[in-house]
Order: C-alpha cells, then structure tokens, then sequence
C-alpha cells in the first residue's frame, strides 16, 4: 500500500478519487499543483465547486459507477493557474472502485494534460482553413 501510494502521490498525472455522489476524496499532488486548489480543498466538494470553469464528463462518471466499464473523456476549460493557453485539455481515464466486499463505493481519475499538442492540432486546422479560403479565392479569381 505505501509503495502504491509513493507513486501515486509522485506521479506526473492528475489523480483522483471521487465517491458514488462525485464528491472527492483524494487528489494528488500533481493535480492540486496543475489546477491552483490546494488538494485539501478539494475533499467533500464536487468539481463544480473547487473549478467551476471546467467541463467534467459527470455522466460518463456515473457510467462507470453503475456499470463498472472503464471510459475515457477530455476534459476541457480554465482552472486558477495561469496558462499559455486559452482553453486547457486534458485526457482522462475513469475507473470504477469497489471495497473488498464488491460493493462499489466511487471512481478513480487519472488525467494527462494534453494542452500544448492540442494547440498543435487548432493551429493546424487554421492553417488549412486559410489555405482552403486562399485557393477557392484564386481560382475565382
């Protein structure tokens, strides 16, 4: 258990774990440093109320607390720490929890931000609508 949670408590990945009522219970050092809230803040509250201006897949949470399918979501939008980028990302893995007797008692998170290669992606697709734009005007013209 204590080398389980070296790594988790080292990891270089948001972790979390939220109860069946998406309130949360444990967060990582890594993501109370990424998001600028204090991992003590966090506890009992949901992420609606420690980071307003993210958008949580709250129903694939409850998915996999009912059905116990591990899923994958991007999670998008602002937190308190400055960023470079307008809208940060990040891709998140859910995983269904259940005590030693089976009975299901939240979801673990573990997300990678993925902001800076998204922002690769956005400027790449710019880039392609502008040529699109510039070849459709010279070949009117």
């Amino acid at each position: 258990v204590d080398m389980l949670r070296g790594i988790v408590e080292d990891a270089a990945v948001g972790f979390a774990v939220l109860g069946t009522d998406l309130r949360y219970l444990y967060v990582n050092p890594h993501l109370a440093r990424a998001t600028g809230v204090p991992a003590a803040a966090y506890l009992g509250r949901t992420q609606r109320e420690v980071l307003p201006h993210l958008k949580r897949p709250d129903q694939v949470l409850r998915d996999v607390i009912r059905d116990g399918r591990p899923r994958e979501a991007v999670v998008t939008g602002r937190t308190w720490v400055d960023s470079p980028y307008q809208v940060r990302e990040w891709r998140c893995v859910y995983h269904r929890l259940v005590d030693g007797t089976g009975r299901v008692v939240g979801v673990a998170a573990v997300g990678l931000e993925i902001s800076e290669p998204q922002q690769y992606v956005y400027e790449l697709e710019r880039a392609h609508r502008r040529l699109a734009l510039l070849d459709s005007a010279a070949s009117r013209i």
